[in-house]
Parts: C-alpha cells; structure tokens; sequence
C-alpha cells in the first residue's frame, strides 16, 4: 500500500515520505517503547522547558537504546501529533490513521486511549502557545570594547551589538513586508549564553532535518 497517497485524518495532504518512514520505524518498535515515546512528546508539549534531545537520551537510558535509533520513531510521532493536535482529531481518528500507518489495532487503541485522557489539557496548552512570530531576514553584529563609563569596573569590558532585521508584515495577503531594525547589546557572558542558545536550537533543527 502506498502510504503517501493514503487518506488521512491528520492532515489533507500527502504525507512526505520521510514521515512515513519515520512511522514505519515507530510501527517496528515494541509496545512498551512506543507507549514511552507517546508520553514523552505528551510532556513536551505541556513542559515547554523539556528539550526533545534530551527526552530522546532519556528514553534512550530507559529501554537500553542507542538514542539515533529512537531519533525517527520520534520525530515521526511528534509531527503526528503535533498536527493531529491543531486539527483536534478524535481519539477514533488518531487510531484510524495510526493503523494506516502500520501500527497494529491494539497499539493504536491504548495510544488513542492515551490521547483521550490527554486531549483537554493538550488543547489547552497548544493554544496558549500560538504565537506570530517574525520571519528573520538579515543580521548584522559587531564587537567592541568599553573605551570609558560611569561604572569604572566596566572600562575594558567586551560587548556585543547585534542587529536583527525582521519582517514585520502584518499578515494581510495584499500587503507587502515592512522590514524593521532590532538592535541588542550583549556582554560577553550573555553573548555566550546567547551561542548556547543558537546551538542547541540548531541541533533541534538538525534532528528534523535529518
């Protein structure tokens, strides 16, 4: 059966191809994983302090699994239901679409029993979370050293001065973007904190990108 041309509930599109491989190595695993998995990407998206690499690693330690084995299964179930949850699918049609995938009737029914018992307080959360945010388009930084101040302690420091250019369109379909200019000022501490940041969100990224 061709997945990509499958009717799905979650989405009315065709699903890519890598998701459906993705689902196809989540269909593979044992129950016990599988149910893991779900909880895991349940508490990512009611804990926004959780990071996705680190409840991989977690679980990875948890079922004495190489942590890339569980990277797809993963990401699959997560965009799963990360979408199934904007579409506020019902606990039949994530079963439905969970055997479409290859997951057989009885995992599907205790994950869509699980999705059930989760559904109002996920729903809740996820549309806190909506958010507009502004595409980046250009930046531009230089660094420079504080030559005199008020606070001599802060003579010699180094800092760093970034410029963001965003698009600060306002969403309107027949309106063409406003480019606007962001300017922060970092220390070199908060300028290290600002790399740690960036990293582990492009590790994040890279995980989807895979």
């Amino acid at each position: 059966m061709n997945k990509t041309k499958s009717k799905f509930k979650f989405t009315n599109e065709s699903v890519d191809p890598q998701m459906i491989s993705d689902m196809d190595k989540l269909s593979e695993m044992s129950d016990e994983v599988i149910l893991s998995i779900c909880d895991s990407i349940f508490q990512l998206f009611t804990n926004t302090s959780l990071k996705i690499t680190d409840s991989i690693e977690k679980l990875a330690k948890i079922h004495s699994l190489n942590s890339s084995t569980l990277t797809s299964p993963f990401r699959g179930a997560l965009f799963f239901f990360n979408l199934s949850l904007k579409k506020k699918l019902m606990p039949s049609s994530i079963k439905k679409d969970l055997e479409t995938f290859g997951l057989s009737e009885d995992i599907s029914q205790k994950i869509s029993d699980k999705w059930k018992t989760n559904f109002i307080s996920l729903s809740r959360i996820i549309g806190h979370q909506t958010l507009n945010v502004n595409r980046l388009i250009d930046m531009d930084w230089r660094f420079g050293v504080t030559a005199s101040s008020d606070d001599l302690s802060s003579i010699g420091s180094t800092y760093l001065q970034l410029k963001f250019i965003i698009d600060n369109e306002s969403g309107q379909s027949n309106k063409k973007y406003e480019v606007e200019g962001l300017h922060v000022e970092l220390d070199l501490p908060q300028f290290y904190d600002f790399l740690t940041e960036m990293q582990k969100a492009n590790n994040t990224l890279q995980l989807f990108l895979k």
